[in-house]
């Protein structure tokens, strides 16, 4: 009977039939469409997922890679650095010659110190030698002062005492001073 009624339906409304069946084809082709976008989607999807990894792992790689050219610029610049402070400083050669001009120098200057001081000391004691002789020089004076005024007031007698304490003369005195003093 079931059957009965679908075919008397079928006579009657054809264009509702053809209409289902078009609706129902349409409806299978875009089950069929949307499956197909979906494993496409799915398939996209994982490709993007990859090249994301892959990004990522690329990223990774840039950044260590930054990284290593930052410190060979780093390296770079301390080295440019150095090699210009090694530039301005003079050569080994040039120090050594420098050192040993002035080693010869200081060594020049010392001598020319001794002999300045040998001279300076010579020099001192030829003026305490002078002194001396002076002073004995003086001394003599005032001793023959000493006896013209004795002789002028008629005291002879007491100088004569006075030349036996001491028996040798003044300039005798004045030598031995004089060589004692050198």
């Amino acid at each position: 009977h079931c059957c009965s009624i679908i075919a008397k339906f079928c006579e009657r409304h054809p264009f509702q039939i053809d209409s289902l069946e078009l609706s129902m084809r349409k409806q299978r082709e875009i089950a069929e469409m949307s499956a197909r976008q979906t494993k496409e989607y799915e398939e996209m999807a994982e490709r993007v997922d990859r090249e994301i990894a892959t990004s990522r792992e690329k990223m990774a790689q840039a950044k260590k890679e930054l990284t290593a050219a930052r410190l060979v610029r780093k390296n770079r610049k301390e080295y440019a650095l150095l090699v210009g402070m090694i530039d301005d400083l003079p050569s080994r050669a040039e120090t050594t010659r420098k050192l040993e001009d002035m080693q010869e120098e200081l060594s020049q200057q010392q001598e020319r110190q001794q002999q300045l001081e040998a001279r300076l000391s010579e020099r001192r004691n030829h003026l305490h030698a002078l002194n001396i002789i002076l002073a004995n020089f003086q001394k003599l004076l005032a001793d023959e002062d000493n006896e013209l005024s004795n002789e002028a007031s008629g005291e002879p007698g007491e100088r004569k005492d006075d030349d036996k304490d001491e028996p040798r003369s003044q300039r005798e005195k004045s030598s031995d001073t004089v060589e004692g003093g050198e």
